[in-house]
């Protein structure tokens, strides 16, 4: 590929610069004067002079109206010149024989036959060829010459009377203020014409004359306003990447960069940015497309999907209080929260699960026992089929042995208020402050809290100074098999406060819930500190532990307006004690998608749990079930279901009969319509008809023991 290099060059400034020198000695390269107007001209051979060249003389005379038909023409290119040097034509101005020589006099008549180049004459019929040229006429003369015409009442760039705030626009003002000109303007006027680009183009008019041979190139290049032409590699092929075989819910890989091969025969790497988004990857072959940078060439990367169901790989526990679940991929959040997917039992005991956790992979689920398990206990996990798997998976811990001894992970400092603990496994006793020493001393401190199980956050009396401390940690926490934390003082430091408190990032804003990220942590934000114009009712505030990002649920019925509003928070306290209001604007995204139905479950043969694809309200919709007979069952529509420790799902409705009466084993038939999702928009369900078999799986029990007659 062969580009050109062009810039303007604003050559009065420069050589205001330079007037005290002719060459500049820099570290041993000479850089030779820039040219004078008047020069770039003569190189250039549009100013011809009088015979001895460009003189001072010269370049002092006033400007004829003759000499700016001329310039007109040269400007022009195509050797209109030339042409018009010889041309013999029977009309001409009624003034030409004023002009005395025979070629100026063949100007004029082929200036009168061809307005087109702008030049109409008075209206005598005469020219008046040795007037006086005015930067207004002037400027006329360079706009025609970049490509702009006169509006003479059919049509134009630009009225006669506008010329010069046209000229400005365009890019010619260096001879404002002036009227009559001098040839030296004229000069001027021209190096400041030939660097602007022409009309709807982006060549520059020293470029266009060069290309139709009006000016050799080569002088061009020697007055500084032209590079030479660059050969530059152009890229003539890339190396496809083949990605292999990637299991949905890994990673997809992509390289920065793709290998080129270039004209010159030079293979080197060119970076590339993709067009990626791994929500739209198939099963099967998928060809992900890229941009080279800095070109318009197409990058391909191929990658075969292999989709898994989804498998529970191991089960087991390294400590006395957790069970860790281990899938081959990612599970569903909220299957993999719900309390009802786990049963942990002990010699038939049921066993009390207190919290769920999934990690940030989604991939291993953590179950933190209400009850610590007995070191040798054999423990008994299942996982149910609902969670996404092909069956339920039993396994059993046969031994339940503490592996570890409980470590300190992590302590940092959050602002200057809050010293946070990190332990290897879940402890107890980490919130007693007389298990912690600050530089050997007592601890000062207003609260401990334990945002998880093996976290706790220190609240300190005062704020701690920056600086570096050692906290001391007491062999008094330890873990649910007895072992000790053992350590020596651990180093920390209170960095000092170098982040302006600030929204980092909006990361996702629907109407009814808004997800942010502040530039550090803060204090725990209320309702009551956050306000939305316009409408925009707060139901509940959630923080990660992080302390940075914020979930905010605005009211269904009071929702974000969809057009976007902006947001204040109020009072807002970091950890180092600044307070600050901040306020964004958010445009939520619509959502107009459709509730769809996903799967049912019949639970203890009382209950019937529908899933949806997304939230939904808790009532509102029509359920009809009928049985094998075509018998209409009755139903009452309880609301979003709830597991076994109150956590809601909002995908889910339970479904029973009045009274709570047990669906009899059959074959049932159940319509569903109406349901809406939990939006602003109300988005409806397409109707459906689903079909489900209720087995007996509740174990007869007696009710009551009789003897007669010696019979029991």
């Amino acid at each position: 590929m062969k580009i050109r290099e062009s810039s303007r060059k604003i050559l009065h400034i420069l050589l205001a610069v330079v007037l005290i020198i002719n060459l500049s000695i820099v570290g041993g390269s000479v850089y030779a004067e820039p040219k004078s107007e008047a020069e770039v001209c003569e190189i250039l051979d549009v100013l011809k002079g009088d015979g001895k060249g460009l003189t001072e003389e010269y370049l002092s005379k006033p400007t004829e109206r003759l000499q700016a038909i001329i310039l007109t023409l040269r400007l022009a290119g195509n050797n209109y010149e030339k042409i018009a040097l010889k041309y013999e034509g029977e009309d001409n101005f009624t003034d030409a024989d004023v002009v005395s020589w025979d070629e100026g006099r063949n100007i004029l008549a082929y200036i009168k036959d061809n307005p087109q180049f702008g030049w109409r004459g008075n209206t005598d019929g005469s020219f008046n060829p040795q007037g006086k040229v005015t930067a207004q006429m002037f400027y006329k003369v360079l706009l025609e010459a970049l490509g702009y015409k006169q509006d003479y009442g059919e049509g134009g760039d630009f009225k006669w009377t506008e010329v010069m705030d046209f000229a400005f626009n365009v890019g010619l003002w260096d001879l404002m203020g002036l009227e009559e000109l001098n040839n030296a303007d004229i000069a001027v006027g021209i190096v400041e014409a030939l660097q602007l680009p022409i009309k709807d183009s982006d060549m520059i008019l020293l470029e266009k004359l060069v290309d139709d041979g009006s000016i050799e190139e080569s002088k061009a290049i020697a007055t500084g306003l032209l590079s030479e032409i660059i050969d530059i590699p152009e890229i003539v092929s890339l190396k496809e990447i083949d990605l292999g075989t990637v299991y949905d819910g890994e990673k997809v890989l992509l390289p920065n960069v793709v290998q080129a091969t270039y004209s010159d025969g030079t293979v080197e790497d060119a970076p590339v940015e993709w067009h990626f988004d791994y929500e739209n990857l198939t099963e099967g072959e998928n060809t992900i497309t890229g941009d080279v940078e800095g070109t318009e060439i197409t990058a391909f990367a191929t990658v075969n999907i292999v989709t898994r169901s989804l498998e529970v790989v191991s089960v087991g526990a390294d400590n006395l209080i957790e069970i860790h679940v281990k899938f081959n991929k990612s599970v569903d959040i909220d299957r993999a929260l719900n309390f009802n997917n786990y049963i942990v039992t002990s010699k038939e005991d049921k066993l009390k699960i207190s919290k769920i956790s999934l990690s940030s992979d989604r991939k291993t689920v953590t179950l933190l026992m209400d009850v610590p398990l007995k070191p040798q206990q054999s423990v008994d996990v299942s996982v149910k089929k609902e969670i996404g798997i092909k069956r339920n998976h039993d396994s059993t811990i046969d031994y339940v042995i503490d592996k570890y001894e409980p470590e300190v992970v992590s302590v940092k400092a959050l602002g200057n208020k809050i010293i946070r603990v990190s332990f290897s496994e879940p402890v107890k006793y980490a919130t007693h402050s007389s298990n912690y020493t600050l530089d050997g001393k007592i601890i000062g401190t207003s609260g401990l809290k334990m945002p998880n199980a093996s976290t706790v956050d220190i609240n300190m009396t005062k704020r701690l100074e920056n600086g570096t401390y050692k906290l001391g940690i007491r062999s008094g926490i330890v873990d649910y098999a007895g072992f000790k934390v053992l350590t020596d003082p651990i180093e920390f430091t209170v960095e000092e406060d170098s982040t302006e408190l600030d929204i980092e990032e909006i990361i996702s804003v629907t109407q009814t819930m808004l997800k942010l990220r502040f530039t550090k942590p803060v204090e725990p934000i209320i309702k009551d500190q956050i306000l939305a114009k316009q409408g925009g009712k707060v139901a509940v505030v959630e923080y990660e532990e992080n302390m940075k990002t914020y979930t905010i649920e605005f009211e269904r019925t009071a929702a974000l307006r969809p057009e976007g509003t902006e947001i204040n928070f109020f009072n807002i306290t970091d950890l180092y004690g600044n307070k600050k209001t901040l306020k964004t604007t958010v445009v939520p995204t619509i959502d107009t998608e459709i509730p769809e139905y996903v799967d049912y479950e019949i639970k203890d043969q009382d209950k019937i749990i529908l899933e949806f694809s997304k939230d939904v309200l808790p009532t509102g919709a029509t359920y009809v079930l009928k049985n094998s007979d075509g018998n209409t069952i009755s139903l009452a529509q309880t609301g979003w279901y709830k597991d076994g420790a109150g956590r809601v799902y909002r995908k889910k409705i339970e479904l029973q009969r009045p009274g709570g009466l047990v669906f009899d084993p059959d074959y049932y038939v159940l319509s569903i319509q109406d349901v809406v999702d939990y939006t602003p928009q109300e988005n409806r369900i397409i109707p459906i008809t689903i079909e489900f078999t209720v087995v007996d799986n509740i174990s007869p029990e007696v009710k009551s023991v009789k003897v007669k007659d010696r019979q029991l």
